[in-house]
């Protein structure tokens, strides 16, 4: 298997070099003394290349000119769809091609795809280090995509690497993989020097099509597995701003994602804290009436049912029990709803109390994403049941990690880890930019648009957590509690 995959990551890299062009060498960078000088690249500590800046740094501006060629790796670019891709960390990110601001972030709306409409482009970066780490341009590449043509090179390298995904779980079900064995021998022979002269003309799409005609018949298999779409975004009430800054960015974050589901109707949003909406219930009147036309309607989730995210490890059981209390009686005066879900996705930890003040306050499920941090102690299980000190239990989940967008390769090795774990194919998917807000946008809808169809993807549908966890926790708890790993300790990062 270790070989399979292996191969298959050859061939996926080689692949992508026929769409994707770095551009992270050829940053120049105005001095002090007002002249532009080429940027070198450094290693970041997960060894990968980057352009890094000192931390506290303000006022930095970097450019570069770029011109569209008119054939890249073989293939000529007319009729091409060009992005910018880039991926950034800084406090403050702001994106200009010729002489117009296009788009702008910060350290949790960190990337972005930017559809190029000229041949000749100024980029230009503004950007302010943050001032508790070094800054850095972390992804600045070109990506060319045919959607004319019979196979799009870099979608098919997401469709392989979506399947490699799957090995271990095809292995472990004995599902053939010869269809792979054979795609990936074909491929070598395509990108080899001597074949690749046929990128040149339709010849090269027309023979990735054919290649990748077999692996269609793995689609039956994919399209049984089940993502449910939650729209999420994250915000700290206190970190790293005031707390004038939290209002800011939950009331443009609430209204940006009340604003796509106009566009997008298969948005369904999910926010907790009861805090967050009582300052727009006083602030923000019009939003807060807004919101809650989208909770009464079913397209906006309520979640966590407490007054903020508290920590897991210090409070005490009276605190924790009077954060649920003063929460859920918000939640049942403004919106007449009970939270049946506990979500502490940021929490470094939980003390071994906890399923019992959970369980006896009414909750059903418990979520959080913080222990897939861990990168040396891996905690064993996705979904189980955490039994506490006193042999209360409670379901608990993993979520996927948050600040994702809807990207198919990332959806499908969260999947592809749980099936092999717990054998249970479906899962929520959480999307949206956080932490200091900012929620799902145009572009990660889009990409769902153009991925719910795909017959080398899963099926996708919109759903709230609540209805997701309650489902699958019905399912598995036939036989209850044999098929489902318990866990009798405190849950600690």
């Amino acid at each position: 298997m270790l070989d399979l995959v292996k191969s298959l990551t050859e061939v996926i890299n080689e692949l992508r070099s026929r769409s994707r062009l770095s551009i992270l060498n050829n940053w120049q960078r105005l001095s002090q003394a007002g002249v532009w000088e080429i940027l070198p690249t450094v290693n970041s500590k997960q060894n990968k290349p980057m352009v890094a800046f000192l931390k506290g740094e303000s006022n930095i501006h970097v450019k570069q000119t770029w011109q569209v060629p008119e054939v890249y790796a073989g293939m000529p670019t007319a009729g091409a769809t060009i992005r910018l891709n880039l991926i950034w960390w800084a406090d403050i990110c702001e994106i200009w091609i010729n002489g117009e601001k296009v788009q702008e972030g910060d350290l949790f709306d960190q990337k972005c795809r930017i559809l190029l409409t000229e041949n000749l482009l100024k980029l230009e970066i503004k950007l302010n280090s943050p001032k508790h780490d070094v800054g850095a341009l972390q992804l600045s590449e070109i990506v060319f995509a045919y959607p004319n043509q019979t196979c799009n090179p870099d979608k098919f390298a997401d469709e392989l690497e979506i399947l490699q995904a799957y090995v271990p779980v095809f292995i472990k079900q004995n599902i053939e993989i010869v269809a792979i064995e054979g795609a990936i021998a074909k491929l070598n022979l395509l990108l080899s020097t001597g074949e690749s002269a046929a990128a040149a003309s339709d010849r090269f799409f027309e023979k990735l099509a054919q290649i990748r005609e077999p692996l269609l018949q793995y689609s039956e298999f994919l399209k049984q597995r089940q993502i449910y779409m939650l729209g999420n975004s994250h915000i700290d009430v206190a970190w790293l701003w005031a707390i004038a800054e939290t209002k800011n960015a939950m009331q443009r974050t609430f209204t940006s994602a009340l604003n796509l589901q106009e566009r997008y109707p298969e948005l369904i949003f999910n926010q907790s804290t009861a805090v967050s909406y009582q300052w727009m219930e006083q602030e923000y009147p019009e939003l807060f009436a807004r919101i809650q036309s989208a909770v009464a309607a079913g397209k906006w989730e309520l979640i966590g049912g407490m007054w903020v995210e508290p920590d897991g490890n210090l409070p005490s059981g009276e605190s924790l029990i009077r954060q649920i209390l003063y929460g859920q009686e918000y939640f049942r005066e403004k919106f007449n709803r009970e939270v049946k879900i506990a979500w502490l996705p940021d929490t470094f930890g939980f003390h071994w109390q906890m399923p019992q003040i959970l369980a006896k306050s009414g909750f059903e499920a418990f979520v959080t994403q913080k222990l897939l941090w861990n990168d040396s102690n891996k905690f064993p299980h996705q979904i189980f049941w955490w039994e506490g000190v006193d042999g209360s239990r409670i379901f608990t989940y993993f979520s996927n990690e948050l600040g994702q967008g809807i990207e198919p390769v990332a959806i499908a090795k969260y999947l592809a880890n749980q099936e092999e774990k717990h054998d249970t194919p479906e899962t929520a998917w959480l999307y949206g930019v956080g932490d200091h807000g900012g929620g799902p946008t145009a572009d990660m809808l889009d990409m769902g648009r153009e991925w719910v169809n795909s017959p080398l993807f899963f099926k996708m549908q919109p759903s709230t957590l609540e209805k997701f966890l309650l489902d699958l926790k019905a399912k598995l708890s036939i036989g209850l509690p044999v098929n489902l790993p318990v866990w009798r300790d405190e849950l600690y990062l």
